[in-house]
Order: C-alpha cells, then sequence, then structure tokens
C-alpha cells in the first residue's frame, strides 16, 4: 500500500509562530516540490441549514524533501469565499491572518514509494494528516488516491472530501461572530474539504 504521507506528531504552531513560513517552495535540500498553479485546496461551507457555497485558497506551496520530510502551507490570506466582504471577515475571525498567517502541513514520506509507482499507475492510502490552523494543531484522516501522471510527476487527490470541524481549531466565536454580521441563523461548523494536489521532481 502507497503511504506517501505517513504522518508524525507535530509541533506545526511554533513553526508558524518562528517565522520561518513560505519555505516550503524554497528549500534547497527538497527532491520534489509542489505545482501551486496546478494544485487546489477547495471547501464547502453550509449557512442557514441549507444554503451551499463553494470556496477555495488561492496561494499553497509544498516540498518533500530528500529524506522523506513533507512540508504544506497555506496563506490563509488567499482564501477566497468569492465575495470580497466575506473574504475579509473570514480572514480576521475564522483564521486571524495576523497571529497565524498559515495553515500548515507537516509529513514524514516514503519517498520510495514514488518512484515505484509507474507511469499511469495510482494506489489508494489512508492518511492521518496533522493540520495547523489559527494556532491549534489537530490530526484528521483522509483516503486519497496517488497517481504517476509521468516520469517526474505525482497527483495526490481526496476520494472524498475530508470533513473539518472548525471548533477543533477554536473557531467557534469567530463563527459565532460572522453569523451576527451577516445576519444569519447559523453556519453549519463542519466543513468538507477536498484537494488535489500535483507534485513534481526537482
Amino acid at each position: 500500500m502507497f503511504k506517501p504521507f505517513a504522518l508524525t506528531s507535530l509541533l506545526v504552531a511554533a513553526f508558524v509562530l518562528s517565522g520561518c513560513g513560505g519555505d516550503a517552495g524554497r528549500r534547497s535540500d527538497a527532491a520534489w516540490f509542489l505545482d501551486p498553479a496546478e494544485s487546489s485546496i477547495n471547501f464547502i461551507t453550509a449557512k442557514n441549514g441549507d444554503v451551499v457555497e463553494s470556496n477555495r485558497f488561492g496561494a499553497i506551496n509544498g516540498s518533500i524533501t530528500r529524506a522523506g520530510h513533507a512540508l504544506i502551507e497555506i496563506q490563509a490570506a488567499s482564501v477566497d469565499t468569492q465575495l470580497d466582504t466575506r473574504d475579509e471577515r473570514v480572514r480576521s475571525y475564522i483564521f486571524n491572518i495576523e497571529e497565524y498567517p498559515l495553515i500548515a502541513i507537516e509529513a514524514d514520506v516514503d519517498l520510495e514509494e514514488f518512484r515505484q509507482l509507474e507511469t499511469g499507475e495510482s494506489q489508494l492510502a489512508e492518511l492521518q494528516m496533522a493540520v495547523n490552523a489559527a494556532g491549534r494543531t489537530n490530526t484528521l484522516f483522509a483516503t486519497v488516491r496517488v497517481t504517476r501522471a509521468a516520469r517526474d510527476t505525482v497527483l495526490i487527490t481526496t476520494i472524498d472530501p475530508v470533513l473539518v470541524d472548525m471548533r477543533d481549531f477554536g473557531m467557534e466565536d469567530g463563527l459565532e461572530t460572522l453569523v451576527n454580521l451577516a445576519g444569519l441563523n447559523s453556519i453549519t461548523p463542519v466543513t468538507p474539504v477536498s484537494v488535489f494536489l500535483v507534485f513534481e521532481r526537482s
């Protein structure tokens, strides 16, 4: 079974607060780089019970070192809800971008598994992910398909959306603020997240 992200326990919050963010795409020892132009991370939100909206992040970076250490960074300020006013509110009240500009994932990766996949071949993997957002780190799980698209290109896509409970990241007060500002009855705190990641070998 292919295990591209066998994740360890993380202290990603310390990484974010140290001011070292933004290095995921520039590490000199990187063996694989995320292609941000071809990759995407999308999530669905629901308000008033049944009004569903699609959202995305516009700026993501990532790399995997030759030793198999993976880091993915999402610029929280790049959240795109298709409404400028809502974008600003989400940045301030949900992600608190002034203190926590990055959403970060760190991982240990078995690079040998990348090499063993033939072009066009794909496998499923069960992932355990450690995700840091707004200063909190939580463990999430996902089933993904890993595809060797070309000799030096690997795709990682979610089979089913990952269900993220924003309360696990301490975002409940921000959600309540958004509800009040927008005059809503409710915002569902659990949001499905889907990823399409393209890694290229350096």
